[in-house]
């Protein structure tokens, strides 16, 4: 078995493979865009250009929230949740409540990855892009902190989830595809198939 997770999907992925250690049944994993100090990405959100990706997403949130509730049956503040214009608005009023922690602070101090790092026990590889729109150089870990079965990979481009190594703008050439395949292949055994129907 073989995983990868992408932006928020990849910090659940580490916090899990930190949680489980030896026992997770995964033989290799890929993590990519990871938020992995949930408080200080969150804030990055709220700077700059940044602040587009958070409009954007937190509408989509939103949207996602009507399709399962509304104000008579959700079950946190709903005036809040739809009035939130940030991510940090949006995961106190929401997030934090859906999933039984005391408000956005409970939440990203447990679940940040970067609590985690260092007790994954599998073959766990991290790509980030130091200009990641969502994240700032100084959630970086220290490779230091890093459990040895950690392998971390930093571009100095590459944004959130993008990384075009090159081409043209109609027919870019993207770099994860072949990597991910690349790390999770060499963790992957071979498998064979029998053909047990009756053959005429």
């Amino acid at each position: 078995m073989l995983a990868a997770g992408y932006s928020l999907g990849g910090n659940v992925l580490l916090k899990y493979l930190g949680e489980a250690g030896a026992e997770s049944p995964l033989n290799g994993s890929v993590a990519v865009c990871v938020p992995l100090e949930l408080g200080k990405c969150s804030d990055a959100l709220n700077t700059g250009f940044s602040k587009l990706y958070q409009h954007y997403l937190l509408k989509s949130m939103k949207e996602s929230v009507s399709r399962k509730f509304d104000r008579h049956t959700a079950a946190f503040n709903w005036d809040l949740a739809m009035s939130a214009t940030t991510f940090a608005e949006f995961d106190d009023a929401v997030t934090a409540p859906l999933h039984g922690f005391d408000g956005m602070n409970d939440y990203y101090s447990k679940c940040s990855a970067s609590r985690f790092l260092d007790k994954i026990a599998k073959p766990t590889l991290i790509i980030n892009a130091l200009d990641d729109p969502f994240m700032t150089p100084d959630v970086i870990p220290d490779r230091d902190t890093l459990s040895a079965h950690v392998t971390l990979e930093l571009s100095e481009a590459g944004g959130h989830v993008g990384f075009i190594e090159g081409g043209t703008p109609w027919r870019p050439k993207y770099y994860l595809p072949p990597r991910i395949i690349q790390f999770l292949s060499g963790y992957s055994a071979p498998t064979s198939f029998m053909d047990n129907r009756t053959r005429p």
